[in-house]
């Protein structure tokens, strides 16, 4: 099992193997909760549990598999893994999906991005690749709003790790501010 971030109020995400993976969210910001007992984090609410789906047949498909093996999440590509073309986005599909999903207790999904994305390559053309997807995942899935979005963010291949964490970074900075819905007060 992987953890990432600070179960303190950080989102976590637990990956089970097999396609199959269990998500956490923000200490008391939401239905989840967290309880932290010497140096052991535990989750005291519930998980979301499901599994890789085929995006193929659209956003109410997958939830429709999803609920046929009683999943209360999922997890899909944005676009072919190994490429970067992406179909285009039904709206009536992505509004007959929602409903399904509130009438079903689908709340949360996870897009994944393409093995393709490489933010921290040596090559510009590809960091540049990188950065277009990212922007365009990021757009579509404004679409579902609430869900959460899983990149690996590439390799350095003997650039050094400094360099790498700093090409991601510009990615990040390029893309996140001009895509991210953030909360207001």
């Amino acid at each position: 099992i992987l953890q990432s971030g600070d179960p303190g109020g950080a989102l976590c995400a637990f990956y089970l193997g097999s396609g199959i993976f269990l998500k956490a969210g923000e200490i008391e910001k939401n239905r989840f909760l967290w309880k932290a007992h010497r140096n052991r984090t535990e989750v005291i609410d519930m998980f979301y549990i499901g599994c890789h789906l085929s995006s193929a047949k659209g956003f109410l498909a997958m939830g429709k598999d999803a609920e046929k093996i009683g999943a209360t999440t999922f997890q899909f590509f944005t676009r072919n893994p190994r490429g970067g073309a992406a179909k285009d986005i039904d709206e009536k599909d992505v509004e007959a999906f929602k409903k399904f999903a509130d009438e079903n207790g689908i709340e949360v999904i996870l897009a994944h991005a393409p093995y393709t994305l490489n933010a921290c390559s040596a090559d510009e053309s590809i960091r540049d690749f990188a950065k277009r997807t990212f922007a365009d995942d990021l757009a579509r899935m404004e679409y579902v709003p609430g869900n959460l979005y899983n990149f690996h963010p590439g390799s350095h291949v003997k650039q050094g790790v400094e360099i790498g964490i700093d090409y991601i970074t510009q990615m990040l900075n390029a893309v996140s501010y001009t895509h991210l819905t953030l909360p207001t007060t």
